[in-house]
C-alpha cells in the first residue's frame, strides 16, 4: 500500500497564487493563465532571471518591470509557505504505521523549498514526483503514473490525497487509485461538489473537511 500527499494547499499553504499575482500585477490578459501555468510548474526553473527572460519572450514584458515583481514573488513563495495544521502530524501517523508515503505535487521551485523548510525530514525521508522536475503537471495521468512505477505499487493499492477534484481526485480515480479529497477549500471546488452531487462525476472514496482528520484505519475504504 502506498499513499500519495499533494503538497500545495494539501500539506502547506501560501498567500498568493503566483499564476494570479503575475497577471494582475503585469495586467496580462487571463487568457495567459494557463501558459504562465505550464511554464511555472513544468519547467526546472533555478532563478527568478529564467522567470523574467520567459516572460519577455512570451508576453513582451519588459525586464526591469518583471525582475523585481518577479524576485519578490519567488521570495514570498518561500516565506510565506506554512504546514496547514495538523498536515505534519497526520504524515506521521502514516509513518507509524511504516506505510509507504510520497508527494505527488503541482509546484515550482521556491515553494517546494517552503516545503521543505516546514517539514524538514519529512520532505527527505519520502519519494517527492514535482511537475517541475518531471516535466509533466497534474491532471496528466502520466505523473500518477511515474509514482507507482517509481515505488513499484498497483493503482489498486494506491491512495491520493489532494484538495482539487480535478487536479488530483480525478486524474487518480481515472487510473484505478483509491482518494481522499481535503475539502477545505469548498468555494473553489463548488462546481465539481455541483456535479458530483447531480451524479455527472463520480464521488471519491472519502472526503473530509481537514487534513488533520485522516486518519490510517481510513486507507482500507472499499470502493
Amino acid at each position: 500500500m502506498v499513499i500519495f500527499f499533494d503538497i500545495g494547499s494539501t500539506l502547506i499553504d501560501g498567500k498568493t497564487s503566483p499564476v494570479s499575482h503575475l497577471v494582475k500585477e503585469l495586467q496580462l490578459p487571463e487568457s495567459a493563465k494557463s501558459t504562465i501555468n505550464d511554464f511555472l510548474f513544468s519547467t526546472q526553473i533555478e532563478q527568478p532571471k529564467e522567470v523574467v527572460k520567459f516572460l519577455h519572450q512570451r508576453f513582451n514584458v519588459a525586464n526591469d518591470l518583471a525582475s523585481p515583481l518577479v524576485t519578490d514573488l519567488w521570495e514570498a513563495q518561500f516565506r510565506d509557505a506554512i504546514a496547514i495544521p495538523g498536515a505534519i502530524e497526520t504524515i506521521k501517523r502514516f509513518e507509524a504505521i511504516e506505510i509507504t508515503i510520497g508527494y505527488i505535487s503541482n509546484i515550482w521551485l521556491p515553494f517546494y523549498m517552503g516545503f521543505k523548510r516546514e517539514f524538514p525530514d519529512k520532505s527527505l525521508k519520502h519519494q517527492s514526483f514535482l511537475s517541475f522536475r518531471m516535466g509533466v503537471s497534474k491532471p496528466d495521468t502520466a505523473i500518477y503514473q511515474s509514482a507507482l512505477n517509481a515505488v513499484n505499487e498497483s493503482p489498486e493499492n494506491a491512495i491520493m490525497v489532494g484538495d482539487t477534484y480535478t487536479n488530483d481526485i480525478a486524474p487518480a480515480m481515472a487510473i484505478g487509485m483509491k482518494t481522499v479529497w481535503i475539502l477545505h477549500r469548498p468555494e473553489r471546488e463548488k462546481n465539481d461538489i455541483v456535479r458530483i452531487l447531480n451524479h455527472k462525476a463520480p464521488k471519491p472514496h472519502l472526503t473530509l473537511a481537514h487534513i488533520g482528520e485522516l486518519q490510517p484505519k481510513q486507507i482500507s475504504i472499499e470502493s
